[in-house]
């Protein structure tokens, strides 16, 4: 396996423009592709799967639930790997795999099959190339961390906004084998080739600095600091300060243990109103094509979100911006309990979308920014298991209660509760006092 040597070739570096770009637009393809492993996708297919082949919601929820708790195994293995080898095999392999499971979904006949094909992919997004394409921005970046990861993520949200308008076209026309047949084929064009051919480990590996930054001329050095520039004197100091944790300092900090404990409550509501949204809104009367074009809309607004929470993580305290976007999520909650027509279902899009594309950003960068790039991907590799358990209750949760009470109000009423308290948590979760950076740890 490649340690990302510098002297590799293929890793041409382009006049005027920092490989770290080439690297958000590789993650953001990757990111577009595995969208077909998520909630808003699969929702459009629930009703059509369980026409066809007389499978409960229930049922077709549990995949949700299998996947995360495959992924949850699966990253602190691949996070480990990561620190060591770099995202390029990691991901190249992760999205073979997944895209290979988009496209056996769609040959499944009994319930079994189906939980073995769609759960398999699922647990390879969430648990390997998920969480490499975030290290993979993060380790690239310091000072515009927050602009890079809120740009990788348009990739998510385009493909949230996107595919499941597709897979909708494709039901009605082609039904719904084809659907996943198409969503896999994706998978293999759009995210594993630009993968292999452009990812690298950091930029240190190609001689580069995070941010882009050009390293202090040696002439200027040897000038006297008077010859240095302040711009250029701030972009060092920032690098030498970057907090440097390893896993084992990392795990002692009750800042990591908070930030676990609201991120996995966030999960917990992410998961189950984003399978269940369609669904939910069909049966409120509202027309399947509405409540897909308002799913559309909310990962539309969650693209502009994440942009402008981005941008705001790097001027404010990013633990404020958290706990701020989860009381708003909260209060959301309670809105879409109200919805009941197009103006309301596109409003609670608006709104929503806005808001939680925010969090899922800030969720990214937090660690980061607390931990620094040494070990990243074994500090997210860690706490990736109880993001992915809680991740596995929402759907199910959703499931059962429409399936024993015909309605999902009980499910939203504990959605609410999960946000408020993990917007609490995530108040409580302040940086560990900074330690100096080993650049070359």
């Amino acid at each position: 396996m490649s340690k990302d040597n510098p002297k590799e070739t293929g890793a041409s570096k382009p006049r005027g423009l920092f490989y770290g770009w080439i690297i958000v637009m590789t993650i953001a393809a990757s990111n577009f592709a595995q969208t077909g492993e998520f909630n808003p996708v699969l929702a459009v297919f629930m009703k059509p799967m369980s026409d066809d082949m007389g499978w409960s919601r229930s049922q077709i929820s549990l995949s949700i639930s299998i996947g995360s708790i495959i992924g949850a195994v699966l990253a602190p293995i691949s996070g480990q790997i990561l620190d060591r080898y770099g995202p390029r095999v990691t991901m190249s392999i992760g999205q073979f795999l997944y895209s290979g499971s988009l496209f056996s979904t769609g040959l499944a006949q009994h319930i079994w099959q189906f939980w073995m094909a769609f759960s398999f992919g699922r647990g390879m997004v969430l648990g390997v190339t998920g969480l490499a394409g975030n290290v993979a921005v993060s380790n690239w970046f310091i000072r515009r961390r927050g602009r890079a990861v809120s740009l990788a993520s348009l990739g998510t949200r385009a493909g949230q906004a996107s595919l499941p308008l597709l897979c909708q076209f494709l039901l009605s026309r082609f039904g719904w084998r084809t659907g996943w047949n198409v969503l896999g084929i994706i998978g293999w064009v759009v995210a594993m080739v630009p993968s292999l051919l452009f990812l690298r480990h950091r930029p240190e590996t190609m001689g580069l600095l995070p941010d882009g930054d050009p390293p202090i001329s040696s002439s200027a050095a040897a000038a006297g600091a008077s010859e240095i520039d302040d711009g250029e004197r701030l972009r060092a100091v920032q690098r030498v300060l970057e907090p440097s944790w390893s896993l084992g300092e990392a795990v002692r900090t009750r800042a990591l243990w908070l930030v676990a404990l609201a991120s996995a409550q966030a999960s917990i509501v992410g998961a189950g109103v984003n399978l269940h949204l369609v669904p939910y809104m069909t049966d409120k009367g509202i027309d399947p094509f509405v409540a897909v074009g308002a799913t559309s809309l909310l990962f539309v607004m969650g693209g502009v979100g994440g942009i402008v929470w981005g941008f705001l993580a790097e001027k404010f305290p990013i633990r404020m911006c958290s706990s701020l976007s989860l009381i708003l999520s909260a209060v959301l909650v309670v809105a879409l309990m109200k919805v009941d027509g197009k103006f309301t279902a596109y409003l609670f899009a608006v709104g929503y979308g806005f808001i939680i594309g925010g969090w899922q950003i800030l969720n990214s960068l937090m660690l980061a920014n607390y931990f620094g790039r040494r070990s990243l991907g074994s500090i997210t590799g860690l706490i990736a298991p109880f993001q992915l358990t809680a991740n596995s209750i929402g759907p199910i949760a959703a499931g059962l209660a429409y399936d024993m009470t015909g309605g999902y109000a009980p499910a939203f009423t504990l959605f609410v509760v999960s946000y408020t308290l993990a917007a609490f948590w995530m108040l409580l979760a302040k940086p560990p006092a900074p330690k100096p950076a080993d650049i070359a740890a």
